[in-house]
C-alpha cells in the first residue's frame, strides 16, 4: 500500500452552483484530500523539505475553490486535482468534495475522484 498524506474536513466558503441565487452567495463546501507519495525520506530525516507541506496544500485548495466560482462540484474537484498534481510532488490525488446544502432532505451531496500523473 502506498504512503498517503490525508487532509480531512477542510471547510471552504465559496460561490458554487448553477442556480441564479447560488451565484450571489457563498456556500460551505467540505474537502477531503488524499495525496499519495513515498514518505520514507521524511520519516528518516524529520525534515519538511522531504515531504508535502499539508498547510500549503490546504491553502491552495482554498484559493482554487474561492477563485473558480464553479457551477458544478465535479468541475471544482477536477480543477483542484489537476492543480495539486501539477504543483506538488505527488503520484496520485483523491478529492472528495461535499456540498452540505445541495439537496433538501440529504445531509450532503458529494463527488469523489482520483487522478494520477501520466
Amino acid at each position: 500500500m502506498p504512503d498517503r498524506i490525508l487532509i480531512r474536513d477542510l471547510a471552504v466558503e465559496c460561490v458554487i452552483g448553477c442556480n441564479a441565487w447560488e451565484r450571489e452567495v457563498r456556500q460551505a463546501l467540505v474537502f477531503e484530500i488524499d495525496l499519495t507519495r513515498d514518505c520514507s525520506a521524511a520519516g528518516a530525516s524529520d525534515d519538511l523539505r522531504d515531504t508535502i507541506d499539508y498547510g500549503a496544500v490546504a491553502q491552495r485548495v482554498t484559493e482554487i475553490a474561492i477563485a473558480t466560482e464553479a457551477r458544478l462540484i465535479e468541475h471544482l474537484a477536477e480543477t483542484v486535482a489537476a492543480a495539486l498534481l501539477k504543483e506538488f510532488s505527488i503520484a496520485t490525488v483523491r478529492v472528495r468534495l461535499w456540498k452540505p446544502t445541495a439537496l433538501a432532505g440529504a445531509t450532503r451531496v458529494a463527488v469523489d475522484i482520483e487522478r494520477s500523473r501520466a
